[in-house]
């Protein structure tokens, strides 16, 4: 109502700003900190904060102005009323403030990432392997002689198939 924002230390770390030489970021002013392909979000957020008057949370990106660092950022935000809306509930009251908290998510963004891709990387591997398997399959069954019928009596015939070295499907037969 009053066009301030104040913020506590920690919100101006997570931004990389030193509280003692910068002014907090209004939430109108937010955008221009916010990775250009995140600014939708942040839009979505602010609007259900100021027009639709619900809690909301997000998650995106910023640019920090100090060091250029693109940090994961979560933010919870909820609408704060005027002393009306608190005493005669449903008649909505006027709008007389925010409150919410700022949370940088980037190592659990990065980890999220760095899983994603090595379950990728394990998936790729995993196919490799059947597909080497069924090479090596396919190689040992054309090598090995096809079934021959003896007509003598006591005798057995076995075929066989050994790599000569161990932890290989086909090598050196």
């Amino acid at each position: 109502v009053r066009g301030q924002t104040r913020w506590s230390d920690d919100a101006f770390s997570v931004f990389g700003l030193d509280p003692a030489h910068a002014a907090p970021i209004p939430l109108a002013e937010l955008d221009s900190y916010v990775v250009a392909a995140d600014r939708p979000l942040v839009r979505r957020f602010r609007q259900s904060l100021l027009r639709q008057r619900e809690p909301a949370a997000a998650v995106f990106r910023i640019v920090r102005p100090e060091d250029g660092a693109v940090r994961q950022i979560r933010v919870f935000a909820e609408p704060v009323f005027a002393e009306a809306a608190l005493t005669s509930p449903g008649t909505g009251g006027d709008l007389a403030g925010l409150r919410g908290a700022f949370q940088d998510v980037s190592a659990l963004y990065h980890t999220q990432v760095a899983l994603a891709a090595t379950r990728t990387q394990l998936a790729d591997s995993e196919q490799r392997a059947a597909e080497e398997h069924e090479l090596a399959i396919r190689l040992q069954r054309a090598i090995m002689p096809g079934e021959r019928r003896v007509d003598e009596e006591g005798l057995d015939v076995a075929v066989r198939y050994r790599p000569a070295e161990a932890g290989y499907l086909v090598a050196g037969d």
